[in-house]
């Protein structure tokens, strides 16, 4: 049996938001029968300061830019960001719903601090 090495860097949370996405780049062809060139509602599953994860109803391409509205509690404004998504696969459990993980690309520091609290990588 081969032993699995954790590769993430920064804690992990189960963290569920509501979050709001929308491609942030185009899609060469097809264009028109793109799902994300509107904003869609999603939801999420756990969050770090580099990444989350996505519950959605849309399939997430990896390699996609999104900007995301995240919703926290406890507070006026939504993080809002850029991510690439690095992988999607379907619920087992669900089906029609799609489980992906989003790579944070650009994160303001205020907000960078937030999701610090949050994980507990730091108490501020």
């Amino acid at each position: 049996m081969e032993n699995y090495t954790e590769k993430r860097r920064h804690p992990r949370v189960s963290f569920q938001a509501k979050v709001a996405l929308k491609a942030a780049d185009t899609l060469e062809e097809n264009e028109a029968d793109d799902p994300l060139k509107d904003e869609i509602d999603a939801d999420s599953a756990d969050i770090s300061i580099t990444g989350v994860q996505i519950v959605s109803k849309v399939l997430l391409p990896p390699g996609r830019m999104l900007r995301m509205e995240i919703t926290m509690p406890e507070e006026a404004v939504p993080v809002i960001t850029f991510g690439r998504v690095e992988w999607c696969f379907s619920d087992s459990k669900k089906e029609g719903v799609w489980k992906s993980g989003v790579n944070f690309e650009l994160l303001h520091p205020d907000h960078t601090k937030l999701l610090k609290k949050l994980t507990g990588e730091v108490n501020l």
